[in-house]
């Protein structure tokens, strides 16, 4: 646990060592409520852009970060640094609804953390991290998730994060071989291959019989929600689901993103959830991003694996979809044995700040997230 005095030592030693960079610099905190979100979104875009071009990724709109915020009723958390008005620098804190007792204070995950052109390489981020996190603990939170790109957990002396819990890979079903293989820069050998495995695991197999999937409606949300808090991943640390919060997700359709969910259902007796929401890319193009699968233990491979097929047809057709990606952390499912491939690896973990359950490696790695 990281106290208020561990911050403001980082960030004496950090102001000492860039001199006047941070000059003229104005640092504020912010619900999701009553942040500048098209500034903040278009800052994050420029940045990703500079960074990776043009490659597929999370749309970080406002349309998603009210997607976070309706999703678990909670405000969120965003950090600024503005210079003569304009936003150089932000932070997200995005609300997360975790199962803790009622005065543990809100959880987040922390991420779209970037500056402007003008302060990249500058120093700024780490300020940035640090004023984030005082914020977060000064504003009572229980402790914050992150994501980080790259491979094995690795120490970090300089960084401001508690613990890195686990690596955890980030899977790919192509829908649309030829739009999946341009959008993802594939070379020709590669296109075939994903061609070739997109075909022995076709979207839309007829299911085994007494399997039946189809969206979540009106009347599935209690059953589906009490379904979630039973059945998902992990003993420390776990998710709390509402029904009313997962009906404004399933029906969410705002600026291109659209929330989608759907009830795995065996001899009539539901045995799986799973929910995901349309990730705009760019030129009407989209993919599915799956932020839970859950199914009951007795629901074979087979079943399981039918089931996904079912859902990947629906993104296909119904929601004009051209690959659906899904983190392991997301779906415990055997993914690499149902036609999907890994195409990155993350880092997550958590920073603590006081939470009064513990907050270990193995509770976060065991914890049902979404990638973000």
């Amino acid at each position: 646990m990281h106290s208020e005095a561990f911050f403001q030592r980082r960030l004496e030693r950090l102001q000492k060592r860039h001199g006047d960079t941070f000059n003229g610099l104005s640092w504020e905190a912010c619900t999701l409520d009553d942040a500048p979100l098209p500034e903040i979104c278009a800052l994050i875009s420029g940045a990703w852009e500079r960074a990776y071009g043009r490659r597929v990724r999370i749309a970080y709109t406002p349309s998603l970060l009210r997607l976070a915020r309706a999703f678990s009723g909670a405000p969120g958390l965003v950090t600024l640094a503005r210079r003569d008005g304009r936003v150089h620098a932000v932070a997200l804190g995005l609300p997360v609804a975790a199962d803790l007792p009622p005065d543990a204070g809100d959880v987040t995950i922390t991420t779209g953390f970037c500056t402007s052109a003008e302060y990249e390489n500058s120093g700024l981020v780490d300020a940035l991290l640090l004023h984030h996190g005082l914020n977060s603990l000064l504003a009572g939170h229980a402790f914050s998730l992150y994501w980080r790109a790259g491979g094995a957990p690795e120490a970090d002396r300089n960084a401001p994060t508690a613990l890195r819990a686990a690596t955890v890979p980030l899977y790919a079903k192509a829908l649309d071989c030829a739009k999946a293989a341009r959008l993802g820069g594939l070379s020709l050998l590669q296109g075939l291959g994903l061609r070739w495995m997109t075909w022995l695991h076709r979207p839309g197999r007829v299911p085994p019989a007494g399997l039946a999937v189809a969206p979540l409606d009106a009347g599935d949300m209690d059953e589906a929600a009490a379904f979630l808090e039973r059945h998902q991943p992990g003993t420390g640390l776990r998710r709390r689901f509402h029904p009313e919060r997962l009906a404004a997700y399933a029906g969410w359709n705002e600026d291109g993103v659209r929330g989608a969910a759907w009830a795995v259902r065996r001899n009539g007796r539901l045995a799986g959830v799973v929910y995901g929401y349309v990730n705009p890319v760019g030129g009407g193009d989209a993919y599915l991003a799956v932020d839970g699968a859950v199914f009951a233990p007795e629901l074979d491979p087979a079943a399981v694996a039918a089931a996904l097929s079912a859902v990947e047809a629906a993104a296909r057709g119904r929601l004009g979809c051209f690959a659906v990606m899904a983190p392991a952390s997301a779906c415990r499912a055997p993914l690499q044995r149902m036609g999907y491939l890994a195409v990155r690896t993350y880092r997550v973990g958590a920073m603590d700040f006081g939470a009064s359950v513990p907050v270990t490696p193995a509770a976060v790695a065991g914890l049902l997230l979404e990638l973000r």
